[in-house]
């Protein structure tokens, strides 16, 4: 066989098989989906925070430190949410052009039908053991279990003058 017949039936196939290909598609007349017209679906989910009880492990030189943390929480209705537990570890003091200490965060929430994980860094006041307070910051919410199997979106936390928080959890659908 001559490669330019071989050539002849490789195209001769591609020919057949492309209308065959669109006659499986989706009928033309269908409506684009939101998915397709990059549209996302949103739950939100507010949360009060109590105040937290904090235990800080200093580094031995003292540069740096972790910060653990659980707390309660509830709905805007003051009902139980369940708790928040967290962590907090200095990863950089102020240098270079940073005013302040950058912390990664990872709270892990615990409620009535399973768990959200969020993690990231955020920028805190130097040498402060919690962050400014009404100056929120966002981390992604990477995960979860149970009803939310497979989350992602993000968090903002505010702390409240009171030194209680309300994180406003937003996940994508």
């Amino acid at each position: 066989m001559t490669a330019h017949r071989a050539l002849t039936g490789i195209v001769a196939a591609a020919l057949i098989a492309l209308p065959l290909s669109a006659a499986m598609a989706a009928p033309a007349t269908a409506a684009p989906s939101s998915a397709m017209l990059g549209e996302k679906k949103t739950q939100r989910i507010v949360l009060d925070q109590g105040v937290p009880v904090l235990k800080v492990v200093e580094s031995a030189d003292g540069a740096s430190n972790i910060v653990l943390f659980v707390a309660d929480l509830a709905t805007n209705s003051g009902t139980s949410a369940g708790r928040l537990t967290g962590s907090m570890t200095t990863i950089a003091n102020s240098g270079n052009g940073v005013a302040g200490s950058a912390r990664h965060r990872e709270l892990v929430f615990d409620l009535p039908k399973g768990q959200l994980i969020a993690l990231g860094n955020s920028l805190y006041p130097e040498n402060a053991t919690e962050m400014d307070r009404n100056k929120p910051v966002t981390i992604a919410i990477v995960g979860g279990t149970g009803r939310y199997m497979g989350a992602r979106g993000q968090v903002k936390t505010n702390r409240n003058a009171d030194g209680t928080y309300r994180h406003v959890l937003t996940l994508l659908r």
